[in-house]
């Protein structure tokens, strides 16, 4: 294992309660931010601007423990690294009361420009990075030359989590996975989803701990089996010995964490039973949770059906504007109610 808490087995003395620890997370791409030449500007953007305010309503309105952002730009996390906290994203995160933040390196990955993040109202355990390099100490992938791994797109970060009452950490993980219809695209993003599979299984995890894979997973055009690496990959692409050929892509993101995990995507709508995920009309951001968690609601929010505290999952405060979604993203945000195990309880003393 690569050094994550782990519980000892507890032998449930009495009886437990029927409800278990409720957790709330969300995955939200909140789209990037181009100037007139393409570049990538900002995301986020600075506290105040029209952008910033519109995410940060919607995600306050959620009210998630865990959220998890994906396409924040460098403009969005500087001062925020190696120890700083001045970011933007930092500043969300203290307006949303989530104080544990993790931004990820773009060390060793294709893109410099975006990041996957992570906020929690509650401490991590620990946290580690996928990617291609910067994870090499426990998945163990070199190139045939002997070089390292250079296959994954935006480092994945994961963490840890220790929820209040749960008798087990919750461990997340966030993507945004290559996009595109190629078949270089497609190879890439099946490599991409069997590399979070590889660290899954080498750090030892199994379908009874809690586990919660969500992001853009980007999955698109057809499923397609690769015996042979297909044209048009970067010229400094250098896929692993981990993650032989052949290689499957498959639409389905149950695909790729079912064996061994039983990892599956919920199955979130939006109050009108639409279950689009972006203002394009695709389902590309999931969800996907263990066997171990019981999910006891997940929503698509669009500010646009948000007329009542009556209707959908529970939130915060009042309804939002209805144009607030389309300001924040090209993306809907998707969030879900989770109950892990709950701690067993201490022996009576009189027992």
């Amino acid at each position: 294992m690569f050094g994550f808490a782990r519980s000892l087995v507890l032998w449930m003395v009495g009886v437990m309660s029927v409800a278990g620890a409720p957790v709330r997370v969300v995955t939200f791409n909140i789209e990037a931010n181009r100037d007139g030449n393409g570049n990538i500007t900002e995301s986020l953007n600075d506290p105040g601007t029209t952008d910033y305010n519109a995410v940060r309503d919607i995600l306050a309105r959620i009210d998630a423990d865990v959220v998890c952002l994906q396409e924040l730009a460098n403009a969005d996390i500087s001062g925020g690294t190696n120890g700083g906290t001045s970011s933007d994203v930092h500043a969300l995160a203290a307006d949303l009361g989530l104080p544990h933040v993790l931004i990820p390196t773009n060390s060793g990955v294709f893109d410099f420009t975006l990041r996957n993040v992570i906020l929690s109202r509650y401490p991590f355990l620990a946290s580690v990075q996928v990617g291609s390099r910067d994870h090499m100490d426990a998945i163990g992938a070199v190139g045939a030359d002997g070089e390292r791994a250079k296959d994954v797109t935006r480092v994945i970060p994961v963490v840890e989590i220790e929820v209040p009452g749960a008798a087990e950490p919750l461990a997340v993980m966030t993507l945004h996975a290559k996009s595109g219809t190629g078949l270089a695209d497609r190879f890439r993003r099946a490599v991409e989803l069997d590399r979070l599979a590889d660290f899954l299984s080498l750090s030892g995890y199994a379908s009874t701990d809690n586990l919660v894979i969500l992001g853009d997973f980007n999955l698109s055009s057809n499923d397609r089996t690769f015996s042979i690496e297909p044209s048009g990959l970067p010229s400094t692409w250098n896929r692993g010995a981990d993650i032989p050929l052949p290689i499957s892509y498959s639409t389905d993101p149950d695909f790729y964490y079912q064996a061994g995990f039983g990892l599956s995507a919920i199955e979130a709508r939006a109050v009108n039973g639409n279950d689009d995920t972006t203002e394009y009309g695709t389902v590309i951001d999931f969800v996907l949770t263990s066997p171990a968690i019981l999910v006891s609601g997940s929503e698509i929010y669009r500010s646009s059906l948000d007329d009542s505290n009556a209707v959908g999952l529970p939130k915060a405060g009042d309804p939002l504007d209805v144009p607030l979604s389309g300001t924040a993203s090209d993306h809907y945000a998707v969030f879900a109610d989770l109950e892990l195990e709950d701690e067993v309880p201490e022996p009576s003393a009189y027992i």
